[in-house]
């Protein structure tokens, strides 16, 4: 548009000097209207252009001397729409006093009026404009500037104003596909005189098709120049925009601006002082109510030097209150900001709540979640990428440390190095978030890898947490370095601290194909299983020292789809530690009292089983992990056993063969004397939910039941004899 503001005044300027020629040089009964073909005439000569004349040329003589014009149309370049001429207007007049102008060669203009002004300006798709050749074509040889001034005084000229009315100024930009209209434009000044301010007012209507943006503009101020100097003043007292349109994200944003500005046109060096924004949005993604913000601050550019700086530059609204300083260089060719900004602490909570956008505000289940964030960093802007360094954030008992930077805002290549001292993230789910055993299956399966996303990630950082707890899980020392470019993303390294041990493993999500691919390789070392459960599923079904490793990895969409292509292998051990819900010796005396028909034995409570280690891999195929090698050494048996772990189905089918071996202080002596070195089979089967035992003692004392019923039918036999024979 401030192009478009050159071309205007340039366009007055000329219709300026060629209506007082004119006005000079005709005799004063001479009738301009006969003379229009030669008018038009030299304009083609001096513009290429053909400008036809429908209105009434009328001459004036004293004490004014002057011309009022009717219509007048320049026409389109060529290449362009013929549709709509390049300027055209309804009416102008000029008129300047005769006898200053007679007697000492000073021009007192009276006001210039333009009515109905019609400039299209256009870029066509190659980047060619229609406008550039008014101002590229030479001027001819033989004019002398000086000459053609006639002598005439400028350093004294006046012009009582300048009156533009109606006037509509479009731009249409082919090759960004975008269009800006600004009509209904009125522009009144005061008195211009050399080294005088001049008082300026302006209202317009603008609108854009793309982006969609209409509103109004109001201007009211004062311009100073001085000649000799090249100084030029600037007051705003007000220069008001209201705005709406779907580019907004609110439906009516009203800008109100005042301040003051200074600079010299030789030096290129500028100031603006005391600046002052006014903001009042409503609507949109707003409740439909006032909401009011300011921008306060300072600013200085240098445009022969390509730097400018911002000073306390504030932004204070809607709860917030946030400051930028910095400077800027190479301001025109290579654009570089750097500097720093201080959000200082709010509550985002609150925040959200002012603005009428409780939605947005997450059910947690710590009600004081989200009520204290403040910010601060240093920042390094280019025209295509964003860093802010020194990072410093908190948010409630969190801080966070580092760099965060966006290497390419068109890829949105996101880099970062941060560091966060502790964070709970429990306080930020909903309440009552169910443990993991308590969410059913198919709502697990239902979960997505959300591919499309990775597809456009484009992310090489690393993270530390000191201290994380999440879904009840607490770790501490967390490392991970995460890259992601082209649909793959890994995690790798990452390793944590946890439970009296540590993890390490490394993860990748591959999204270059149509369907998902994950791997991962996952290590746990002398990890305190029972808390680790406790916390996990809310019950600690199995403790001891845990050391695991999973080299696992699976295709699908979601986790439903995952688990029947899910392969690779897993090795597990455990050391002094115990199988809650289950005990197995209690399982063995059980059956035994059932085959012998004694009495069964009491329980004292205690529903578990001891161990000294626990061990075994497998070998995961199409979602069913089976294990030969499962072996676990009890205080007084040995269990070896094999079966297998249908990730599907989540259920188990084992088989494990309990050998039982003396112990000294054990009650059930008589017990272990019996099936001491025997081997016991044992079949656990079932849902991992409702698993089934059976203890199939039968078969371990299958000899002794054997010989017993041979003995007792021999007794048979023989009581059967005496009776025969007597």
């Amino acid at each position: 548009m401030r192009r478009g503001l050159k071309i205007l005044l340039s366009l007055v300027a000329v219709l300026v000097l060629v209506i007082i020629a004119l006005a000079i040089a005709v005799p004063l009964m001479f009738d301009l209207n006969d003379h229009k073909d030669r008018i038009a005439a030299e304009v083609h000569d001096a513009t290429g252009r053909e400008l036809t004349i429908d209105g009434d040329l009328d001459l004036t003589i004293f004490p004014w001397l002057g011309v009022r014009t009717g219509a007048m149309t320049l026409a389109q370049l060529e290449g362009f729409r013929s549709d709509a001429p390049f300027a055209a207007f309804r009416s102008a007049n000029v008129r300047v006093k005769l006898m200053p102008l007679l007697l000492r060669r000073e021009i007192q203009l009276d006001r210039i009026a333009l009515d109905g002004l019609q400039l299209q300006l256009e870029r066509d798709a190659d980047g060619r404009d229609n406008w550039t050749d008014l101002s590229e074509r030479e001027q001819p040889a033989d004019v002398d500037v000086e000459t053609e001034a006639g002598g005439f005084d400028f350093e004294k000229l006046e012009i009582a104003g300048l009156s533009l009315t109606n006037a509509r100024i479009a731009f249409r930009d082919a090759q960004a596909g975008a269009a800006y209209t600004v009509e209904n434009l009125n522009l009144e000044t005061g008195e211009i005189r050399v080294g005088a301010p001049v008082e300026v007012e302006l209202t317009a209507d603008i609108s854009s098709g793309v982006p969609q943006l209409r509103g109004a503009v109001e201007f009211t101020g004062r311009v100073d120049y001085d000649k000799a100097s090249g100084d030029v003043a600037v007051a705003i007292e007000r220069a008001l925009a209201d705005l709406e349109g779907g580019v907004l994200p609110v439906a009516q944003l009203r800008l109100d601006f005042s301040g003051d500005a200074a600079g010299n046109l030789e030096t290129e060096a500028w100031r603006a002082d005391d600046l002052a924004l006014d903001i009042v949005a409503r609507g949109g993604r707003l409740p439909d109510r006032d909401f009011s913000a300011m921008v306060r601050g300072a600013a200085a550019a240098d445009l022969a030097a390509q730097t400018a700086t911002l000073t306390a530059l504030t932004f204070e609204g809607f709860g917030l209150n946030a400051t930028l300083d910095g400077k800027a260089t190479q301001i025109i060719d290579a654009p570089t900001f750097e500097g720093r900004v201080e959000v200082a602490q709010f509550s985002p909570r609150s925040v959200l709540g002012t603005l009428g956008r409780e939605d947005l505000i997450p059910e947690t289940a710590d009600p004081s979640a989200l009520g204290h964030f403040e910010l601060s960093g240093d920042v390094r802007a280019t025209t295509d990428s964003v860093e802010v360094s020194s990072l410093v954030a908190r948010l409630d008992a969190s801080r966070l440390t580092g760099r965060v930077a966006v290497a390419d805002l068109e890829r949105q290549a996101l880099r970062f190095d941060l560091a966060l001292d502790t964070l709970d993230l429990d306080r930020y789910l909903p309440p009552e978030t169910p443990k993991a055993e308590d969410v059913p299956v198919g709502a697990l399966d239902e979960i997505r890898v959300p591919s499309e996303l990775i597809r456009g990630l484009d992310l090489d950082g690393a993270l530390t947490i000191g201290e994380l707890r999440v879904a009840g899980l607490a770790s501490r020392e967390i490392q991970a370095t995460v890259k992601s470019q082209g649909g793959l993303l890994r995690v790798n390294p990452a390793s944590a601290k946890l439970y009296g041990g540590a993890y390490t493993g490394d993860v990748t999500v591959d999204a270059r194909g149509e369907t998902p691919r994950i791997s991962m390789n996952e290590r746990l070392r002398g990890v305190q299983a029972g808390p680790l459960f406790e916390d996990l599923f809310g019950n600690a079904r199995i403790t001891g020292v845990a050391d695991l490793r999973a080299e696992l990895n699976a295709t699908g969409h979601t986790i439903g789809d995952m688990r029947p292509t899910l392969n690779g292998t897993v090795v597990f051990g455990f050391d002094d530690g115990a199988i809650q819900g289950f005990d197995l010796w209690h399982l063995v005396r059980d059956a035994r009292a059932v085959l012998r028909n004694q009495p069964r034995p009491a329980h004292d409570g205690v529903q578990e089983t001891e161990f000294g280690k626990l061990s075994g891999t497998g070998t995961v195929r199409n979602g069913v992990m089976n294990n030969d090698d499962l072996r676990a050494d009890l205080p007084f048996m040995v269990v070896t056993g094999a079966g297998k772990f249908d990730v599907v189905q989540e259920s188990v089918d084992y088989t494990l063969r309990v050998t039982v071996r003396d112990r000294p202080g054990v009650d059930d002596a008589e017990a272990i004397t019996e099936l001491k070195g025997r081997a016991i089979p044992v079949r656990i089967q079932g849902p991992l939910d409702e698993l089934s035992y059976r203890v199939d003692i039968a078969e371990a004392l299958k000899e002794e039941v054997e010989q017993r019923a041979r003995e007792e039918l021999q007794d048979r036999l023989r009581e059967g004899l005496r009776r025969i024979i007597p």
